[in-house]
């Protein structure tokens, strides 16, 4: 979605966004309105990537209900990189990464165990 859109719908997203929650001044200064300029932009891009974790999450999920081992497997390997590369970025805590994919580790654990 984000490389579909241009820098000015994006921004004109943003600015709807802003003034939806409340704010109601806009910047005036060149520095402020670069800065919702650059608000805007990571806005976007943080939520292509939390909505791309929590599509890969679901998948894994799913491969986990349909006790298909081989699916779940290579589906966690890519929900572990995933995490630790949205916990590097910024799009989830550190330790709520670690909390989540010790979780998964254990579901995938108790799949295996359970399908032999």
């Amino acid at each position: 979605m984000l490389s579909e859109l241009s820098l000015k719908e994006l921004f004109f997203l943003y600015l709807l966004e802003y003034f939806k929650n409340g704010e109601d001044v806009m910047p005036t200064t060149n520095s402020a309105k670069k800065s919702l300029r650059q608000d805007a932009k990571r806005n976007m891009v943080n939520k292509s990537r939390k909505t791309a974790l929590k599509t890969q999450v679901k998948k894994f999920l799913t491969a986990i209900q349909n006790k298909d081992v081989q699916a779940a497997e290579t589906e966690y390997r890519l929900t572990v990189k995933k995490m630790d590369k949205g916990a590097a970025k910024g799009i989830l805590h550190k330790k709520n990464a670690s909390r989540k994919k010790s979780r998964y580790a254990k579901k995938l654990y108790d799949l295996k165990t359970s399908v032999k």
